[in-house]
């Protein structure tokens, strides 16, 4: 089992019908622990067992069938910076407050 899971778009859908039968608040404290549950809702992986958790807490005794399987796309969180862009003003001032 992995360490950590993520719920899938249909899960998702599974667990809010289930929140709304009991009328619960999407972040409400009976889910458990509240960087859980925003990770959940955004289906970014969370520990196994407060998936687990979160998904029990609301019925479902299955979760395994809320977890996404499908493998992580990697993206470049780096942003592209080019070396000269003479639309940037100011330059030199902060080269001199940096001190280079």
């Amino acid at each position: 089992m992995a360490a950590t899971i993520r719920a899938s778009k249909q899960g998702l859908e599974i667990v809010e019908q289930a929140r709304r039968k009991k009328g619960w608040n999407k972040q409400a404290a009976i889910w458990g622990e509240k960087h859980n549950l925003k990770r959940f809702w955004r289906s970014i992986p969370i520990d196994t067992d407060a998936f687990a958790g979160i998904c029990k807490a609301v019925g479902i005794e299955d979760w395994e069938e809320i977890v996404d399987n499908s493998p992580l796309t990697k993206t470049n969180s780096r942003a592209e910076f080019f070396a000269y862009d003479d639309v940037w003003v100011g330059r030199e001032q902060l080269q001199q407050i940096a001190g280079i």
